[in-house]
């Protein structure tokens, strides 16, 4: 329990849950530990697993499973654990702005996936050393895609990203398509990753 400078009280069963979820907010990537203290609170202790299972498991799920967990679901999607780590960590970032009506268009994520073949096969431009595109945007997000679903769930995406992109496309005149795909992070040859094994 606590007290606001007016007065206001602070329950613990009433706001333990969105005290976690902002916790959320300013938690790293692959935090090394989240402590909730509540012998004094009356909750029993399944209340506060089933709290904790629906924002801190969600959200860094992979994390902490046990290594050998870790390793088999890698391999899973023939990547390592190291990887696998980082490509959830950015699909969980992108969700959770969408969940939150966040701005997505020119986002970027402060953890950038590892260099891919892909990167390479589409001659994405570098600046300096580092590719210019599919690092910590949008079409990082293309490429996580690629490794992870099966190829006909990926031609899917690429046939619906396609259309709306077409669409736009068509409604926008007064900037040049590209300039928006690079601005949230497309390379100008970006379908042609469909192509590549």
């Amino acid at each position: 329990y606590g007290r606001g400078p007016k007065g206001e009280i602070w329950k613990f069963e009433d706001n333990i849950y969105k005290l976690i979820n902002a916790c959320l907010k300013i938690l790293s990537d692959k935090p090394l530990f989240f402590l909730v203290n509540s012998y004094t609170t009356g909750i029993s202790a399944t209340v506060l697993e089933n709290i904790l299972k629906t924002t801190i498991l969600k959200q860094y799920p992979y994390g902490i499973l046990k290594t050998e967990d870790q390793v088999t679901v890698s391999e899973f999607y023939d990547l390592n654990t190291e990887t696998l780590g980082i490509y959830l960590a950015l699909l969980s970032n992108f969700r959770n702005l969408c969940a939150h009506e966040d701005i997505l268009y020119d986002h970027r994520t402060q953890r950038q996936i590892p260099n891919t073949k892909y990167h390479y096969e589409l001659e994405i431009p570098k600046d300096e050393e580092e590719y210019k595109y599919g690092k910590n945007d949008l079409f990082a997000l293309i490429i996580i895609f690629k490794q992870m679903l099966r190829d006909e769930e990926f031609v899917d995406l690429i046939n619906e990203l396609s259309y709306e992109i077409d669409v736009l496309d068509g409604k926008v005149d007064t900037v040049p398509l590209n300039t928006i795909l690079n601005k949230i992070g497309f390379p100008d040859n970006w379908r042609e990753i469909s192509k590549i094994d």
